[in-house]
């Protein structure tokens, strides 16, 4: 599953993570000078086997 999140500076460092909602596996860590909120699931097309263009 793909996710966006919004990324913002800040003045002092700070660390986190966020997690798969479904499966619980970690999707991304980070520290630094910035934090990442607004996490949602990007919609995905489903693949089309077998069908001519």
């Amino acid at each position: 599953m793909n996710y966006t999140a919004t990324r913002e500076a800040l003045n002092n460092k700070r660390s986190g993570s966020f997690a798969c909602i479904v499966c619980d596996a970690e999707v991304h860590r980070w520290s630094g000078r910035h934090d990442f909120f607004d996490w949602t699931a990007q919609r995905m097309a489903s693949p089309v086997f077998g069908r001519k263009r």
